[in-house]
């Protein structure tokens, strides 16, 4: 990851403190776009990107009050083709992850609960069946 030669903010101050609130960008050495996303009170909130120093998007991520909470989704370098997409709760991978080829077929699916793996099922092994209640938080009836 490159070091950030530049931000851009609008920065408020509270109790002697800058706090980040509002839009941020971020760049590289040489001014292009390399991360955006929002602020408020200094913690992240909303959803963030992330750029290959190139231009092209490499991740998208939601985060609410400074913690990643909710979709993910990470793209190639050629072309910003879905290579991953999960699910985020309080930091930490919840429910399904899918991972793709350059070609855009799923490769596999790695069930996770509170960030540790559970499951891992390839495409050779998709006659394996999911149990019910490993679901992300979005879709769990429960």
């Amino acid at each position: 990851m490159l070091k950030f030669n530049f931000s851009l903010f609008s920065p408020r101050r509270e109790n002697g403190n800058h706090r980040k609130n509002g839009w941020w960008k971020e760049f590289n050495n040489h001014a292009i776009l390399i991360c955006e996303g929002s602020y408020k009170d200094g913690l992240k909130t909303g959803i963030w990107r992330q750029y290959y120093d190139t231009g092209e998007l490499a991740i998208e991520e939601t985060y609410r009050a400074g913690m990643k909470e909710g979709p993910f989704r990470s793209f190639d370098k050629d072309g910003g083709l879905l290579i991953g997409e999960g699910w985020f709760k309080a930091n930490k991978r919840e429910g399904i992850f899918a991972v793709f080829n350059s070609s855009g077929s799923l490769v596999k699916r790695m069930i996770f609960v509170n960030d540790v793996l559970i499951q891992e099922i390839t495409t050779e092994q998709q006659t394996d069946i999911l149990h019910p209640d490993i679901l992300h938080a979005d879709e769990n009836p429960h």
